[in-house]
């Protein structure tokens, strides 16, 4: 008897929902088109989301999509994808029951990818003996330091410790050096060395290369650093 009347509730419930179901479905409608590139090519991979109702879809091999289940009335379809910038289409009438078609055109965007520098050895060498981080600061990082001196701009370098010895002048520390007036940091010019003839020291915010003078610097910081002395 109780099964019987859990049986009889559930069919209940079912029938209820069967005209809300079909409401809904008279109630909303499909967006379908296709996203291109500026050559007319199908772009895959393309996410694009309906404003306001929040419905999304991804676009096929082909550039195809369907966007379905989207409440009648005004909405706007977002599409973006890396490599292209984001476009909207605004002020889609989306009618029940019924299909509206909207093509999307994509422009390529610019990616600007950080720089990888990479640099190699004639020779055979211990591990202990070759660079192994390599930072590089472009003509930007230099030019929006404070003062005429490139010093600044290694603040931001990994590895390094950046000392504030005045007003202008800093000095930098490598790990294990445990001073602040180290002899044993090398500076190269234009491979040439740039360091104090007398005490060893780099030029730092003595040289006489001014910061606009300079393309870039690279620092490298080899495992000897962190070694503690090798």
């Amino acid at each position: 008897m109780l099964r019987f009347i859990m049986t009889r509730a559930v069919r209940t419930i079912a029938m209820a929902m069967v005209p809300v179901v079909c409401a809904l479905a008279q109630s909303a409608g499909r967006v379908v088109g296709r996203v291109t590139d500026a050559q007319g090519v199908g772009v895959p991979g393309v996410q694009l989301l309906s404003s306001p109702s929040g419905i999304s879809a991804i676009s096929a091999d082909d550039g195809h999509y369907v966007i379905r289940s989207v409440p009648a009335g005004n909405e706007s379809i977002r599409a973006y994808r890396f490599g292209f910038r984001p476009t909207t289409v605004e002020g889609i009438s989306v009618k029940a029951g019924e299909a509206t078609t909207v093509d999307i055109k994509l422009d390529a965007a610019t990616v600007q990818l950080g720089g990888v520098v990479t640099t190699a050895s004639r020779r055979v060498e211990k591990i202990t003996d070759a660079p192994a981080t390599i930072t590089r600061l472009d003509e930007a990082q230099i030019a929006n330091t404070i003062g005429n001196s490139f010093a600044a701009a290694l603040k931001e370098v990994k590895g390094l410790e950046f000392i504030q010895t005045g007003i202008l002048s800093s000095a930098v520390n490598a790990r294990g050096f445990n001073s602040s007036f180290n002899n044993r940091m090398l500076q190269v010019e234009d491979g040439r060395i740039g360091v104090l003839a007398e005490s060893g020291l780099p030029v730092g915010s003595l040289t006489t290369v001014s910061k606009i003078d300079l393309a870039s610097v690279e620092v490298l910081v080899g495992p000897g650093s962190a070694l503690y002395g090798p």
